[in-house]
Parts: structure tokens; C-alpha cells; sequence
């Protein structure tokens, strides 16, 4: 909770790429295990 007292625009800016990056792997994963699920089912 002590982390909304320190919301400075570079704070803002850090999570906001950190959170694209890890959008992007979770993606990548999600579409990979969608893809290969066919196969084995």
C-alpha cells in the first residue's frame, strides 16, 4: 500500500514498459501452448 503514495511519473513510465514487456511474453506463451495443444490432443 505504500507504493501509491510514490507515484511519480518515472515510477508510472517503468511499470507501464515493464508491463507491455511482460504482456508480450505472456502472449507469446499463451499463443505457443494454444498452438501446440492441437497436436497432442
Amino acid at each position: 500500500m505504500t507504493q501509491n503514495n510514490r507515484r511519480t511519473p518515472k515510477t508510472e513510465k517503468k511499470f507501464d514498459s515493464s508491463a507491455a514487456v511482460i504482456n508480450k511474453v505472456v502472449i507469446a506463451t499463451i499463443s505457443t501452448v494454444t498452438f501446440k495443444l492441437p497436436s497432442h490432443v
